[in-house]
């Protein structure tokens, strides 16, 4: 009897791993898919983006480029791209480490844009002043480029997350103001 006990538990376990490395591997291949998917070659369009500062108090703009496109989800891309490839001055600080780049940025038909980062992006020590701006110099970026997007929401790991660092929630939705969005 403990040996038939033993069998249906393996069968159970092995059928549980099996199921979840298939599902594992499917998110892990989307993934790569969004992070390795070319965008079409098309021509560049100024795409102001804001950075925070070498004074740690105000934003910079700099002036940048993204793909030309009509779709709403491709520009939003663009800009997180251009946001990305970091300041072009020495007197403005980066928002993102070299190395960084979203796992995936997606708009919803309501207006809210979900940019999913690594969690090791929020591991680093960061402060009150600098998730601030960190938060501002994004919500200013996408306020002047996307005017489809009307909120948008940080996920960590494709899941939500409480803090930035330890100090901003990151818990819900940054509402975009209306009335200062590009028309």
């Amino acid at each position: 009897m403990r040996k038939i006990i033993a069998i249906l538990l393996l069968a159970v376990i092995g059928a549980g791993t099996w199921q979840g490395w298939k599902a594992w591997n499917k998110r892990s291949l989307s993934q790569h898919a969004l992070r390795t998917a070319v965008l079409p070659a098309v021509e560049s369009v100024p795409c102001p983006v804001w950075f925070p500062s070498q004074d740690g108090m105000n934003l910079s703009e700099e002036a940048a480029t993204r793909p030309k496109t009509d779709d709403p989800g491709l520009r939003l891309r663009g800009v997180i791209e251009a946001l990305h490839r970091g300041p072009a001055k020495a007197s403005s600080l980066r928002l993102f480490p070299d190395d960084s780049s979203p796992h995936g940025v997606f708009l919803s038909a309501d207006g809210t844009a979900y940019i999913d980062y690594p969690k090791s992006l929020f591991e680093r020590p960061m402060g009150l002043r600098e998730e601030f701006l960190f938060i501002r110099a994004l919500g200013k970026t996408l306020l002047r480029n996307c005017p489809d997007v009307k909120s948008f929401v940080l996920l960590v790991d494709g899941a939500p997350r409480d803090f930035i660092s330890l100090h901003m929630p990151a818990h819900g939705k940054y509402i975009l103001p209306a009335s200062q969005q590009k028309k």
